[in-house]
Formats: C-alpha cells, sequence, structure tokens
C-alpha cells in the first residue's frame, strides 16, 4: 500500500552546503548574527562546517560557545553568549526609537536566578546585566514596551518620555499601554502617565516641552498657523519656539521654507525663536532661561528642583549582584 505524503507535513526545506551540512552562515543570519553552538546544531548545522566557516573567516567565535557573523552587533553577540535576551536601551535602539543617551555598552536581561560568571562578563566587556525576576526568552531582542519599561531601571525620567514618545510616534506603543509600566516607582509611573503625549516628533520636541513645563509655562505643541504650517510649539499667545535638527533644517529648500515661515510669524505680530538640537539637549535650563528672558515669562522657584528629578539616572543600574524586579499582571 502507497503511503503518501502531504505537502503540510512536508519537511522543511533547509539551505545545505555541498556536504550535505547547513550552511553556518544562514543558520546565524536567522538567529540575527550570533548563536550559541547547540542552538546552531539544533538548526542542523554540523561541527564540520562550523570549523570551516571559522577558518575561512565567515564566522568568528567572540567567546567560547558562541558563534557570530563579523558584523553582528555587539548587543546580539551578548545576549546570545549570555542565552539573555537585548533589552532596555539597547532594544529601543533597535526597534528605531529615538534615545535621549545613546547605551555605551549592551543592555542584556537574564533571569534573576541565573548565575554569570564574572570571566564572561569581563570576556563580553559588559559592566553587568539585567537580572530580571520576569524574564521572556522566547524572543532575543525584547518587545518595544518591556524595553521601555526596563528602561526605568537605566535613564532618568525625561530620557524613559522620550523612549514612550517616540514610541507612540511609530505607533509601537498605545496611550493605553501607559497603564501597564510596572518599573520605577510612584512618582515616575505617575508623570509618565500624567505628561506622555501624542504628536511629539523628536528628541528635542520632548525634551524642550517638559523643560518649559519645569519651568512654570504652559507650552502648546505642534500648532497649525494660516500662512506658515505646523509649528513646533508656542509659548503664550505670541511667542512660537521652533527646534531645528541639522537633518532636517540643512538644505538649500529648508534654510528657505524657515525664512519663510518667520516672516509670516513676524507679519502677524508675533515672535520666533529658534533653537538648535543641541541648545535644548545639551543645556535644557539655558533653553529654559532664553525663552523667560525673551517672553518676559517669570521662572518658577522650584525650575531647579524638577529639572534634577528629571534627569536623574538610577545609581548602580547594572550592577552584577542586583536583582531587578519587574511585576507583570497576574503574575
Amino acid at each position: 500500500m502507497r503511503i503518501h505524503r502531504s505537502r503540510q507535513h512536508a519537511p522543511k526545506r533547509r539551505e545545505v552546503g555541498d556536504d550535505g551540512a547547513v550552511d553556518p552562515v544562514r543558520a546565524l543570519d536567522t538567529c540575527h548574527g550570533a548563536a550559541r553552538r547547540d542552538a546552531l546544531f539544533a538548526r542542523g548545522v554540523t561541527a564540520r562546517a562550523l570549523r570551516n566557516a571559522v577558518t575561512s573567516g565567515k564566522v568568528i567565535l567572540p567567546v567560547r560557545g558562541t558563534y557570530a557573523l563579523p558584523a553582528a552587533p555587539a548587543d546580539v553577540v551578548a545576549a546570545a553568549a549570555l542565552r539573555g535576551q537585548v533589552t532596555c536601551l539597547s532594544a529601543c535602539e533597535r526597534w528605531g526609537i529615538p534615545c535621549l543617551a545613546h547605551p555605551k555598552v549592551p543592555h542584556i536581561a537574564v533571569p534573576a536566578d541565573r548565575h554569570i560568571l564574572d570571566p564572561r562578563l569581563d570576556a563580553l566587556r559588559l559592566p553587568g546585566v539585567h537580572r530580571l525576576t520576569h524574564c521572556d526568552l522566547s524572543t532575543p531582542i525584547a518587545s518595544a514596551f518591556d524595553a521601555i519599561d526596563a528602561a526605568a531601571f537605566c535613564t532618568s525620567p525625561l530620557g524613559q518620555l522620550v523612549l514612550i514618545e517616540g514610541a507612540l510616534d511609530r505607533n509601537l506603543m498605545v496611550l493605553a499601554d501607559l497603564n501597564r509600566l510596572t518599573v520605577g516607582d510612584a512618582r515616575r509611573l505617575r508623570w509618565l502617565r500624567s505628561n506622555a503625549r501624542l504628536g511629539a516628533q523628536s528628541v528635542s520636541e520632548t525634551v524642550a516641552r517638559m523643560a518649559l513645563v519645569a519651568g512654570g509655562m504652559k507650552p502648546t505643541i505642534q500648532v497649525q498657523r494660516m500662512r506658515v504650517g505646523r509649528v513646533d510649539m508656542t509659548v503664550g499667545t505670541r511667542h512660537v519656539v521652533e527646534i531645528d535638527g541639522f537633518a532636517f533644517h540643512s538644505s538649500r529648500e529648508a534654510f528657505r521654507e524657515d525664512r519663510r515661515r518667520d516672516r509670516e510669524i513676524a507679519a502677524d505680530g508675533d515672535w520666533s525663536l529658534r533653537f538648535t538640537y543641541a541648545d535644548v539637549t545639551e543645556d535644557p535650563r539655558k533653553f529654559v532661561s532664553e525663552v523667560a528672558r525673551i517672553t518676559g515669562f517669570r521662572i518658577h522657584t522650584r525650575f531647579d528642583a524638577r529639572m534634577r528629578w528629571m534627569l536623574a539616572r538610577p545609581a548602580d543600574h547594572l550592577n552584577r549582584e542586583r536583582v531587578l524586579t519587574i511585576r507583570r499582571p497576574g503574575t
């Protein structure tokens, strides 16, 4: 009796080399560029194929037991070597979410009950890892929401708000997701939920808005004006604040359009105040002082204290011994 194998249950076709082994380069490419040896074996790669790939320079061995493509990102290599997950600021970069401060080292999450040997961390040039009580390792890179939630361990409240509004702008989060945030103290969570806004289109706009709010002003963002178009924000009724990033304002056409907009604002009897990205993000206190000096607004007496809190990062956020607790609903 002949048995016909259905197409649905046919084995998946694998990319194989001349010797019948799965190509290690292709296997690593499906793993974001790095994987442990046992994971490659499970995909059908043989030890011989791995040795040949390393000898030819197509594959490297960054740490014992871990293989990677030469161009594999450091955070992906570290996650594979530690059997962990790219998280926090590193994962936010992977999702294309703008950061106020870019991570200087890979941010990797591992389960809290797993012991990581210091020599392995040293080999990967990591000062430490996120040892989390809740760590879903089903994917090598954390979801955008989980990465932003975990960022409370490593970034300031203002830096986390930048991530949230960047994710909202890219449809990686919705405002309702703010109620799911669990990391951080009550003040931080309350502040994030109260101040996150749709419509912020850049890091500098978020920083400028919150710095002005800390100074006691009430800016309105993304205001549509006749003959001008949409402006970044207004302070009071007569002052328009525009923040120019080099990437979007360096062309000849953008330069001419900015001057045309300024003339139209002046024609209405109002003022256009232009600042650069660096003016806002590198020294937000000076930015607020300049706006107050020109507009005549008095800066709030608690401005400095508010700015200190918004810009403060958690201390010792990547300590090798510290266990960080993330609580999820129902866990």
